[in-house]
Order: structure tokens, then sequence, then C-alpha cells
């Protein structure tokens, strides 16, 4: 999407563009795939509020009003028992963290640095400062051993299962900025497209034109010479 995005961009500002797509399908992580009814993304995929790029461009492109917003639901299952955790008294309850556990979790949702008894209010907002260290180092150190095993670790081994150790705390940092709009009471917003990515997608490669657009194309490498690729 980022690819076909800014080739939609080059061409309205008078550039002729080729897109080069090394896989065989467009879209990415928001690909899909055919089933015997709707095509579904190959990998779960939804907007955030925050995303309001691409909800722009997808009014832009004539497709803003399929982007529906829905409530999430979300739970973690331990020992044969389903925990709801999406709103404040969920979390609350939430039998497998402490008290303290929850605070420190909260604080630094919040973006709050609370180590040595003095709140910080801006430790957080340099994401540089943590692209080299490991994610697990990162909230050991700014949380709990709780908070790490009871709530973040489950989501690290499902997402990236063992290569977990490898995810820079960068990346959790951009991610609870990114994810950062909920209603505590109702839960995190998040946008759909009626009948999933692919009008979306579609539009896009149509904006930018099939003739445009090569797929199974991977690039190698990019030879520069007098100022041109």
């Amino acid at each position: 999407v980022a690819g076909l995005a800014a080739a939609y961009r080059l061409q309205r500002r008078g550039h002729e563009v080729q897109v080069l797509e090394a896989s065989d399908d467009l879209g990415g992580l928001a690909a899909v795939y055919e089933t015997a009814g709707d095509p579904i993304e190959k990998y779960y995929h939804h907007l955030s509020k925050s995303e309001e790029t691409i909800v722009e461009l997808a009014e832009e492109l004539g497709v803003g009003d399929r982007l529906e917003w829905r409530i999430g639901k979300n739970a973690y299952y331990v020992d044969g028992v389903v925990h709801p955790l999406d709103t404040l008294p969920q979390i609350a309850a939430y039998p497998h963290m402490s008290v303290y556990d929850k605070f420190r979790l909260g604080m630094l949702t919040q973006g709050i640095d609370v180590r040595g008894g003095v709140p910080k209010f801006d430790s957080y907002e340099s994401l540089e400062d943590y692209e080299h260290v490991p994610i697990e180092q990162f909230l050991l150190d700014h949380t709990t051993r709780g908070v790490y095993e009871n709530f973040f670790e489950p989501l690290l081994d499902a997402k990236f299962g063992s290569r977990k150790d490898d995810v820079s705390a960068a990346w959790l940092l951009g991610r609870v900025k990114f994810r950062g709009e909920r209603d505590p009471l109702k839960g995190e917003y998040l946008g759909y497209f009626d009948g999933g990515f692919a009008p979306f997608v579609e539009a896009l490669v149509d904006a930018v034109g099939r003739e445009n657009v090569t797929t199974g194309a991977r690039v190698t490498d990019v030879d520069t010479a007098g100022g041109s690729a």
C-alpha cells in the first residue's frame, strides 16, 4: 500500500511511475485471498483512529464511505478462562496481574516513566533512543516481570514467535502511540472496510493504472548514473 500510494502521489505531481511488486499479489499486509464467500486479508488488519493519512486517501479514492468503525473485542485465554481486556474495568479485574503491575502498565501506555519515583512525561518521545534496546529488557526495566510475562509476552509469542528477541523497544513504543486512542469504558475503535481491504487496494491500483504495475518483479539492485536510476 505504501508503494502504491507513493506512485499515486508522484503521478499527481506529473511524474511517470512504474510499480514493481515482488509478490504475485498487490496490497502487502493488506493483500487478500479468495474464499468460497468473501475475500479475506492474508494477515489480520484494521485501521486505528490515528491513521488519518490512509483515511484521507480512501476518501480521495472514493471508498471512504465503505470504512466502518467498530469497537474491538480482545481477550486473554488463561487456564480455560476467557478474560476480556478492552476497557479499564476489565483490565482492573484481570486476575493475573497485581495492582502494582497494572499501575506500571498504565503509566507505560500513557508515556510516563515512573522509575526512581519521579514521573517523567517525555522519556518515550524519541523512539530512536530505543531502537537497539531489546523489548524484553525494556519491559523488565520500565514495568515489572508480571507485566512482561502475563501481558506482553503472550502477545509477542503470538506475533513474532521465535523472533521476539529480535524486536526492539522502539517498535513497542511506536505501537503504544499508534494505538493510544480508546474509550476507557467501551474500548478501542478499529476501522474496517466493508468487503475487506480489497476494495481499497483495487481503487488504489486503478488510480495508479494497472498498466503501470508489474507483479512478480523483485528488485534486487538499483544502478545510478548521471543523476538517473
